[in-house]
């Protein structure tokens, strides 16, 4: 070997380097103990006068502190693992006693020591062994659940050899043994045990030496005595149990977590706080605001986390998102999460299960939530009590700043070029000199976008502009600055425009457009849109709506009527009613409907463009604003009622107008929207149905929809047939409300429920995807209640000139009152709860016998629900089943199974020593759950009633109780003339159904009466006819067509559509003997079935058809 090669292995061989375990701990601390150098932090320490704990920056040595941390960690376990040891013999810690100078500190707590005996491999004394030697500990099984702060063998050790001098005291109360044993050097020397008998009541005491030479200082600061102590003065509050506390020989006043709170914030009237404790004592909690930033304390199995981690994550979490959403829906601000939190101060005191932490120091937890062990949810009461510390009004300002600032991020500015804005068509002139001559087009979508871009070839693309939206614009009223800011619609447009954020204009020079122009259908929706544009600008930039000529909107045909060479336009449905209704021969003018811009062709787009029509929107002081705000504030609901309370469909818009006021606008133009709105939202009482509810009835009465289709087809269908103009999805999920039958859906479904539509499991949002689900008329049920024979009286509407659905049905029996409603529009709301149609029946029976009568009170009635239901109020049934056992069979209305099985599994998590588990037995109808409680004690207080309530505990804590869809406070519906009226009670909906139904069958008959009238004058006709060529009266063979013409003018036969082709073109074989008395009979039967109609009253027929829809209903 090569002298080379010798010196290259002895350089490698320093390379490698072996410790023993106590070297290594020495020499890479950070492993162990945390760092060992000096750190200016700002801690929690005691006062001077050990009175309050302070903030303050100090020299903190993260490794000096955990070494004193880790001995009275062991303390804290030890007491814990003592309390889960049975029997009486078992010597329980009772006191703790620390003393402490700055050279060295005792530890002291009486109660069982440490096991004294030789270990049986390892042949030292378990004192020893735990305290004297690495990685030794009765932590190391994985499968266990502890509860406790020490994992990984190293707490004390690390401690000892961080030590110059380390001494233990222990007794084994079983043995009756006092071990002494001292450490020193570091734990690389140690004394011979001493071991001698003792028979008083056993303890432990742990007496160090910090070697400070590892730590570069000489003693303990003042500075790390205070935080030793405040470690002291944790144990003696988070502590469970009457554990004395002594510390230099003074004893600490018992305290609890509450009273801890107050040494860090003062005292309840001096700071203001929240806490509460889990039932199961592993969580304590405290918040309070703070003027300080966001601030914690917390513990984990007694470990002080001056960090934090997981376990203030979870709670945090809680508090920010809870009182987020309890501020927007109070205050109507949005406030971040992250804004509360910087206002926040808790205090968390934890037992987790098996904890991880970053490090060694143990200053945060890392533990993932899901493996707690253990869950506290923060409940209601909490949040409300923290609402009103302060902290509330402190978040909201900080959150108005941010938004403010977030807003000027947003802001637009007058320049040239502007990129980055997705289908802007930039007027050529935009942010130039001549700025103020261009024209920004606001259209309502890309196809109305197309047709304006058509439009502009022949006025040019230098002053005008075209940006499409995306449907309904943002209401910003009462929305805060962050939504505002977040929605990238009116971001967009305040970049278009060039508009700053709380600019007061006086004029648009420093503006890219001089003029906005609005290019919407010519419908209610495009009304609203325009009305939404005009709120965004009132509302942020109020001073653009008094500059005259800057909002404008373009007017385009609705519809088209030819004749010839004349051409006449119409630009509202009411004017051109007006002339249908003016103009008898309208049916021979060419019609069509433009209720899309998309409808227009590019030479109609060129037409509009070349001979512009538009109205300019003027500013009429107070009115404006005022009426402006009365449609978009959010808390003018009633102003909203009054406005449509007054409603005259009459009352339109001039749109030869050229100037008009918004005041106008909204009174004359917005309102038809809002009552549209309404329409789709709240029922008849004629009928119980919304209208697009009404338009599904209509096209499967239309198809005859007697074999299923699926329900994706069926929403197709009604579109087409229907005339619907909204999204197919929320169709598709009214066909499947109309098919539901589960119990608290409807009393009398309408359509079949042919596959899954959905359950009581999860409120029928469990059904399948309409794609396959299959539906048809529910008959014969549905014909039962809406007779054929009516069809024919009800008036139908027509859209784009296709007939359509009635202004409402008039079935025999109030469905609003079988199946009920919830619904909310504008200005108004409605909730009316489902009765028993056998209840109805016979009260509307009363009523026939005598229309002054008392009727019978209705109690709300939901078809197979179990439960009792009385005074406005659904109860679930439940029983008991065994000393510890109760069962659920049924759940109140409006309850969903799922919703009551996730209420449990929170009952559980919250209240684990009252709710021990449940059993589910449930099916997809019916109620089936088996609470087990812990005793007979606790099953006992489920049915206690406390003095001045009427519900046992179960009720109150298990969702027995449902009042909300039972609610008859707000029972609003269209009256039969199409008047928005609110109902005191539901006697005086079905008094009002029944004037209305009674009227109906008076129509009925006479429509009835006619029709026969009419079957038998063309009937007799025919026989006539007949019997006229049969006798020769009338010879048929080979004469001419205008002689027998005359022949039957002469003896008045009568017409049928302006001729006589129905005799004339009569088929041979009705000239026979066999077909001639078959048609007398039919007369003579038709004459009778008329004699029975004209000779029976309506309340007869009524009660005919009741008698009928009885029959078919029992076999439901």
């Amino acid at each position: 070997m090569s002298k080379n090669m010798t010196k290259s292995a002895s350089s490698s061989s320093k390379k490698y380097v072996k410790m023993n375990p106590m070297e290594h701990v020495l020499a890479r601390p950070g492993m162990y103990i945390g760092s060992i150098e000096v750190d200016k932090t700002s801690l929690w320490v005691l006062n001077n006068n050990k009175t309050e704990m302070i903030k303050k920056e100090i020299d903190y040595i993260p490794g000096l502190f955990k070494i004193f941390d880790e001995i009275l960690v062991n303390v804290l376990d030890h007491i814990i693992r003592l309390k889960s040891e049975s029997g009486d013999c078992v010597k329980q810690v009772k006191e703790v006693s620390v003393h402490m100078t700055p050279t060295k500190v005792i530890v002291y707590n009486d109660g069982e020591g440490v096991d004294i005996y030789k270990h049986d491999t390892h042949g030292v004394y378990i004192p020893e062994l735990v305290f004297g030697n690495m990685l030794t500990s009765t932590n190391y099984d994985d499968n266990a659940e502890r509860v406790i702060g020490g994992q990984n063998g190293i707490g004390a050790k690390a401690c000892n050899i961080y030590s110059k001098s380390f001494e233990i005291e222990t007794v084994d109360s079983v043995r009756k043994l006092l071990y002494k044993q001292k450490f020193s050097e570091n734990m690389f020397e140690k004394s011979v045990p001493e071991i001698t008998k003792y028979t008083k009541y056993p303890y432990t005491k742990i007496t160090f030496e910090p070697d400070f030479s590892k730590f570069k200082i000489t003693e303990l600061s003042d500075d790390m005595l205070n935080l030793y102590m405040k470690r002291v003065y944790d144990i003696n509050s988070i502590s469970l149990g009457n554990l004395k506390v002594n510390l230099n020989d003074e004893k600490l006043k018992a305290s609890t977590f509450d009273k801890y709170v107050d040494m860090f914030i003062g005292s309840k009237s001096e700071h203001p706080r929240v806490s509460d404790v889990c039932s199961n004592n592993r969580w304590q909690i405290a918040a309070t605001y703070s003027d300080d930033g966001f601030q914690q304390v917390s513990f984990v199995n007694g470990i002080s986390t001056i960090r934090g981690g997981k376990h203030i994550e979870y709670i945090t979490n809680q508090i920010t998102k809870k009182l987020s959403e309890m501020i927007n829906k109070k205050k109507k601000t949005n406030v971040k999460q992250q804004h509360i939190k910087e206002f926040l101060f808790v205090f968390v005191n934890s037992t987790i299960v098996n904890p991880t932490f970053d490090s060694q120091s143990k200053e945060t937890l890392t533990t993932p939530i899901s493996k707690f062990g253990s869950k506290f949810d923060v409940d209601d009461k909490f949040i409300d009590k923290l609402y009103k510390t302060g902290i509330v009004d402190k978040a909201i300002n900080i959150s108005a700043l941010s938004d403010d600032k977030n807003s000027k991020k947003t802001d637009g500015k007058k320049r040239n070029t502007l990129r980055g804005i997705a289908k802007l068509d930039d007027a050529n002139w935009a942010g130039t000199k001549n700025s103020a001559e261009c024209t920004l087009i606001l259209t309502e979508g890309d196809s109305a976008k197309t047709m304006a871009i058509s439009g502009l070839s022949e006025v040019g693309r230098n002053k005008y502009g075209v940006f499409p939206l995306r449907g309904k614009v943002m209401n910003v009223k009462d929305m805060t600055l962050k939504r505002i800011n977040d929605n990238e619609e009116i971001t967009n447009i305040k970049k278009i425009l060039g508009l700053e954020s709380n600019k007061q204009y006086q004029d648009v020079s420093d503006l890219r457009y001089g003029k906005i122009m609005i290019m919407t259908d010519s419908d209610v929706d495009g009304s609203h849109i325009k009305g939404l544009l005009f709120n965004v600008f009132q509302s942020m930039w109020p001073t653009l709506m008094k500059i005259d000529g800057f909002m404008n909107s373009m007017l385009t045909p609705i519809v088209k009527v030819r004749k010839g060479k004349t051409v006449k336009e119409f630009y509202c449905l009411t004017d051109y009613d007006h002339w249908k209704k003016d103009t008898p021969n309208h049916n021979g003018w060419e019609i069509k409907y433009y209720k899309g811009l998309g409808t227009s062709t590019n030479k109609e787009a060129k037409e509009y463009f070349k001979n512009m029509k538009y109205v300019t929107y003027t500013y009429d002081k107070e009115l404006s604003d005022e009426s402006i705000d009365m449609a978009f504030n959010k808390k003018r609901s009633d102003d909203r009622k009054r406005w449509i309370y007054e409603y005259n469909m009459d009352n339109t818009l001039d749109f030869m107008k050229k100037d008009v006021e918004y005041s106008e606008f909204v009174n004359k133009e917005l309102i038809h929207f809002s009552v549209y709105n309404l329409e789709r939202s709240i029922p008849s009482i004629c009928d119980g149905l919304k209208k697009s509810l009404r338009k599904i009835l209509y096209c499967c009465f239309k198809r005859k929809l007697h074999k299923e289709i699926k329900v994706a087809q069926l929403a197709g269908y009604v579109s087409e047939h229907g005339a619907y103009h909204h999204g197919e999805v929320s169709l598709q999920d009214a066909i499947i409300g109309m098919a539901q039958d589960f119990i608290g859906s409807n009393n009398i479904n309408l359509l079949c429920p042919n596959g899954q539509f959905g359950s009581r499991v999860q409120g029928g949002k469990d059904s399948a995807s309409s794609r396959y689900i299959h539906t048809q008329l529910n008959t014969p049920i549905v014909y039962a209640l809406f007779h054929q024979d009516d069809h024919d009286i009800y008036t139908y509407m027509e859209d784009d000139g296709l007939m359509i659905e009635p202004h409402h049905y008039i079935p025999i029996l109030p469905m609003i009152l079988i199946n009920g409603t919830s619904g909310i529009g504008t200005g108004f709301s409605t909730n009316i709860p489902c009765y028993n149609p056998k209840d109805i029946i016979s009260n509307i029976r009363i009523l026939l016998k005598d229309d002054t009568a008392e009727l019978n009170e209705m109690t709300p009635w939901y078809r197979n629900h179990t439960g009792v239901i009385k005074d406005g109020v659904s109860y679930g049934k439940y029983h008991r089943k065994s000393n510890t056992m109760i069962e659920v069979t049924e759940l109140p209305i409006g309850i969903w199974t799922e919703d009551f099985k996730v209420h449990l599994e929170s009952y559980i998590d919250k209240n684990p020593k009252i709710l021990k588990d449940y059993e589910s037995h449930y099916t997809e109808k019916i109620v089936s759950f088996i609470l087990i409680f812990h005793n007979k004690n606790v099953t006992d207080e489920m049915f206690d009633i406390k003095d001045g309530q009427t519900l046992t505990k179960f009720q109150q804590e298990f969702k027995m109780t449902n009042s909300r869809p039972l609610m008859t406070s707000n029972m609003h519906l269209y009256t039969s003339d199409g008047k928005i009226k609110k109902y005191e009670n539901v006697l005086d909906i079905l008094r009002e159904f029944y004037t209305i139904r009674l009227n109906a069958y008076k129509d009925r008959k006479t429509n009835l009466i006619s029709k026969i009238n009419h079957d038998i004058l063309f009937m007799d006709a025919r026989i006539r006819f007949i019997l006229d060529v049969i006798e020769e009266r009338l010879k048929l063979l080979n004469a001419k067509k205008t002689i027998i013409q005359k022949y039957l003018e002469e003896n008045k036969f009568p017409k049928q559509e302006n001729c006589y082709d129905y005799l004339i073109k009569m088929p041979v074989y009705n000239f026979t003997y066999e077909k001639k008395e078959e048609l007398i009979k039919e007369l003579n039967k038709k004459r009778d079935i008329l004699t029975t109609l004209e000779s029976t009253n309506e309340k007869t027929m009524w009660l005919d058809n009741l008698n009928t829809f009885e029959d078919i209903y029992q076999t439901l």
